[in-house]
């Protein structure tokens, strides 16, 4: 289907391809006219929204009208940020990726120095095209790609947490500018997100869903759904509590609404739920749970709103106009109070959702060593102790007492001192897991040599702990050291 293309109409993503098209009819929002201009739309006039010249914007991340009695915001950002770059790979830094593959080739990855960042150079079964990344980005590069697009940069959702909007721009266009000449940038995706506490969600929820999406639904019972893509998908988890709602997905234009205190409670999430709490703290988070709406954009909804393409320079100013399209085009409303669906009242949630001010907001602290991903530390003690139990090597925890007495470590707790527990637990913690680091070392030395030879083995070792440490590598380890 075509149509014009309008900025701030209604518009709507067809379940099938989901393409933006303009409706023959369109319809006012309850909460006021959308501004239906053409031409970009700078700070006073942003998308789906104008706002009178004299009226002062409120400070970032505030709402402009806090709802009484409703859900409390506390912090709002951009989630996701992937940049496609139109260049020219410089003959040098070909000559060094194609040396570093034939290196992660070998060791599994290798380390690769662009515009003097490390990033880590992952194996690949297509030898076209090279993955990167480092604690801050990963990066996709394949000169074949359609398009002429030969550089994708992706930011981590943790850096985006902890660094200004401008500092990211700034991040991929450094990494573009280390391959080559760069002719052209497109932003292909950009998520922008709010947390808020006191919004619960319910299975009922899903009735009180309205979008362009469309409105049927997948339930967590459906069983087959003939393959169809629905525009509405409700999540639970195994309790049946509800965790979240997913409208329009894989449109170009999607929204989530979600328990995000839920989803940072997952295995591997605990350098990402540190920093989204101190950044919740810091704006008067009281540590109940918290519901994350986001809104993702891409594609041709980009290129509607003229941010597809070169681009970045205006991002910023734009994002409160993305983040009210995103709340007009879907909402959640009381079902009967009215009979005409645009005239349904607001629920409370979405009342909040409606009045925030939207600008990145990232959290005020450095990006320590704990913050950069990689195992835990209960998962490298692990699984060096359980290595060591499969060889029939790990003993039993117990005290030895002066007198030579053998206590086992359940009863030397309910008799001992806090102080006398603690003495113990790090002690035999530290040799237990040393001796188990000892055994699994020398059995993965002697795999190498058995494999490459030793000399071979050496460097293959060496090139593994070089990537292993371009991996957690960050642009802020040249100012903070990256030590704390």
């Amino acid at each position: 289907m075509s149509a014009s293309r309008v900025l701030g109409a209604t518009v709507t993503v067809a379940e099938a391809g989901g393409r933006l098209t303009a409706p023959a009819k369109h319809h006012q929002a309850s909460e006021g006219p959308c501004c239906a201009k053409t031409q970009a739309l700078e700070s006073s006039r942003v998308l789906g929204r104008t706002r009178a010249a004299a009226q002062p914007l409120p400070s970032a991340g505030v709402s402009r009208d806090p709802v009484v009695n409703g859900p409390t915001l506390i912090g709002c950002r951009v989630d996701w940020l992937e940049v496609a770059f139109q260049l020219d790979v410089s003959g040098e830094t070909r000559e060094q990726l194609a040396t570093q593959v034939a290196v992660a080739e070998v060791a599994g990855a290798a380390e690769f120095e662009v515009a003097g960042l490390l990033l880590r150079l992952k194996r690949s079964r297509t030898t076209s095209v090279v993955y990167l990344e480092n604690a801050d980005l990963s990066a996709r590069v394949d000169e074949a790609g359609a398009g002429g697009w030969p550089l994708v940069v992706q930011l981590r959702a943790v850096y985006l947490a902890t660094h200004p909007i401008e500092d990211a721009i700034t991040l991929v266009r450094r990494v573009a500018r280390g391959f080559g000449e760069v002719h052209r940038e497109r932003l292909r995706r950009i998520d922008v997100a709010a947390d808020f506490t006191g919004f619960a969600l319910a299975a009922s929820d899903i009735a009180c869903v309205r979008s362009r999406a469309g409105s049927k639904a997948f339930l967590p019972e459906a069983k087959d759904n003939d393959g169809a893509r629905p525009a509405l998908r409700l999540y639970s988890n195994a309790q049946q509590e509800v965790t979240g709602i997913t409208v329009g997905a894989g449109g170009d234009v999607m929204a989530r609404i979600y328990d995000k205190s839920a989803e940072l409670a997952a295995p591997g999430r605990e350098a990402k739920r540190a920093i989204e709490e101190a950044r919740w703290r810091a704006l008067g988070w009281d540590g109940s749970d918290v519901t994350r709406y986001e809104s993702q954009f891409r594609g041709a909804a980009l290129a509607e709103f003229k941010l597809r393409d070169d681009c970045l320079d205006r991002l910023p100013s734009m994002l409160d106009g993305l983040w009210q399209y995103g709340a007009d085009w879907v909402r959640l409303v009381v079902p009967d109070s009215a009979t005409r669906s645009e005239r349904l009242k607001l629920d409370s949630r979405w009342a909040a959702v409606k009045a925030v001010t939207f600008t990145h907001e990232a959290a005020a602290l450095s990006r320590s060593r704990k913050y950069r991903g990689g195992i835990t530390a209960r998962q490298a003690v692990g699984g060096l102790l359980t290595h060591s139990a499969a060889r029939g090597e790990l003993p039993r925890v117990q005290h030895i007492t002066p007198d030579g007495e053998i206590v086992e470590a359940r009863e030397f707790a309910a008799s001992g001192s806090d102080a006398e527990a603690e003495l113990l637990l790090r002690q035999v913690v530290a040799e237990l897991a040393g001796a188990a680091a000892k055994g699994a070392a020398a059995e993965f030395a002697d795999q190498l040599i058995r494999q490459h030879g030793a000399r071979r083995a050496l460097q293959v070792f060496a090139d593994q702990v070089l990537a292993r440490r371009a991996r957690a590598s960050s642009v802020d380890d040249a100012t903070s050291g990256g030590e704390s």
